[in-house]
């Protein structure tokens, strides 16, 4: 139960970001364990971040781990480990962009920061309606106790486009 309900929380809100197979989703409710292995990045990953000329070859999580102690999880620290990390970038050649492609990107970044905008405000608005004292108190612990710790990064990036003689690489 506890895995479908985790892939569940994957498709809805990563599904856009990573491929992952749901086998290798292991979770339990009552440890306070989700254990997720072999994310692929997908090539979307950066396009809200604002990175016009970066394309996103290929990208890999190894490993990615969330600890929360179950009965005072707004008390003890919640644990994020993150592992095994691999992003292979490349620089986009913009002569070769189309001005419509171009457009037509920019103008579904625009819409996404608008719906995510839109999207929390819609949330924070119906939230502090119902929000109580005790609830804030709960969600600034648990955002204070936020533990997260990033491991092996490997940032490897390929630029073809300022010399057409040869590719350099960079790696990280």
């Amino acid at each position: 139960m506890s895995n479908s309900i985790v892939n569940f929380i994957i498709d809805t809100y990563l599904s856009s970001l990573i491929e992952i197979d749901t086998k290798s989703v292991k979770a339990s409710l009552f440890k306070g364990t989700v254990s997720l292995s072999n994310l692929k990045l997908k090539p979307s990953f950066f396009d809200n971040m604002n990175l016009p000329s970066i394309n996103i070859l290929n990208g890999y999580i190894g490993d990615f781990d969330i600890k929360v102690s179950v009965p005072l999880f707004y008390k003890n620290p919640i644990k994020v480990t993150i592992s095994q990390v691999f992003f292979n970038v490349q620089q986009r050649n913009l002569n070769n962009l189309s001005e419509k492609d171009e457009i037509a990107r920019m103008e579904k970044r625009k819409m996404n920061n608008l719906n995510n905008t839109e999207g929390i405000g819609i949330y924070l608005e119906k939230y502090m309606k119902e929000a109580t004292e005790s609830k804030m108190t709960m969600c600034q612990n648990i955002i204070s106790n936020l533990d997260i710790e990033i491991n092996d990064v490997f940032f490897r990036f390929e630029d073809s486009v300022t010399s057409s003689k040869t590719a350099h690489v960079m790696g990280i």
